[in-house]
């Protein structure tokens, strides 16, 4: 006889619990993708425990002590049914084979199966028989007399043939249109998730940037380099001095940045958010190191300061507000 599928899920659970240690449940992707490897074939089970991670019950459940445990298993699985309706009996399977894999309880086979409502059948006897609506015996027929001539035979019946009935004509029954079905609502596997849609823009800002920053670098490092054997007084009046060390700096964090989100680091968005403020402030640094004088002639500032600032708070509400960030890099 085969092992049951909840079981299996129980154990396989408990084998990934005691590979990755006490804070395997923290790691959803993980879980799943070892989980995928050693049960090919049972996506349900997989769907159902993704949901349960995105419901918070796994943690829930191995945070829990062991006397609690059943009735985290419960409130879950009624929480789960009243938010997207899958039925509490589909639900709690998966929910005990986390509980055991967390040392919460034990295997789901071995407990009682749950409830179900039974059908009950109504069935009488049959009724005796009784006088209620049969007809009464008929009368005995009247003896002849003796030596009396037999009573004449009765006559035929007649039997009258009803005209026909013309048949009636069809009538055309006009059935209602089925009612406009339902938008059905998405799924939490099916909401945006990876690199795509606005994403995929701020991933381009960031690369472009990397870009830039890398070849302003080396054209400040060349001209540094250039005043050096010719006037060391146009290095302080260039802004050189400070220019390179801030420049090698924002190139390494956006080099870190860049190598997090590439990674689908979970600390990726904050990255993100830390590294837009210096990009936001570079052209206020480059005014106050004269990096605007052009031939005596003075850049308005303006138009140069209002866009990385408005790129930049963009960026920070994106990051935090975004479905499709809080999908790739968060959970």
């Amino acid at each position: 006889m085969s092992e049951d599928i909840h079981d299996t899920l129980a154990k396989t659970l408990a084998a990934i619990r005691q590979r990755l240690g006490e804070g395997a449940f923290d790691d959803r992707r993980k879980v799943l993708a070892l989980l995928a490897d050693a049960m090919p074939g049972h996506n349900r089970q997989l769907r159902l425990l993704g949901i349960a991670f995105d419901h918070g019950a796994v943690q829930a459940i191995a945070a829990a002590r062991r006397d609690q445990a059943a009735l985290e298993i419960d409130r879950h699985a009624q929480r789960v049914d009243a938010d997207i309706g899958i039925r509490k009996a589909i639900m709690v399977p998966v929910l005990r084979a986390v509980a055991y894999a967390a040392n919460r309880g034990a295997l789901p086979s071995t407990y009682p199966p749950s409830p179900e409502v039974s059908q009950v059948v109504d069935q009488r006897a049959a009724p005796e028989e009784s006088w209620v609506g049969l007809a009464d015996d008929p009368p005995p027929a009247p003896t002849p007399p003796p030596h009396a001539a037999p009573p004449p035979p009765p006559p035929p019946p007649v039997v009258s043939t009803p005209p026909p009935v013309p048949a009636p004509a069809l009538v055309r029954v006009a059935t209602p249109a089925p009612p406009m079905a339902k938008p059905v609502p998405r799924a939490p596997g099916e909401e945006p998730k990876g690199v795509g849609g606005w994403l995929a823009a701020w991933l381009a800002w960031l690369i472009l940037s990397a870009l830039g920053l890398m070849g302003y670098g080396v054209t400040s490092g060349i001209r540094l380099l250039d005043l050096l054997f010719s006037d060391e007084s146009m290095i302080v009046q260039g802004g050189l001095i400070v220019l390179p060390p801030l420049l090698l700096g924002l190139g390494i964090a956006t080099f870190v940045v860049l190598l997090l989100f590439v990674r689908r680091s979970h600390y990726t968005r904050w990255a993100y958010c830390l590294w837009l403020v210096p990009m936001a402030l570079l052209p206020i640094f480059a005014d106050g190191l004269s990096l605007t004088a052009i031939d005596g002639d003075t850049i308005e500032l303006g138009p140069l300061i209002a866009i990385p600032i408005a790129i930049s708070i963009g960026g920070v509400v994106y990051f935090l507000r975004s479905r499709r960030v809080r999908n790739t890099f968060v959970r």
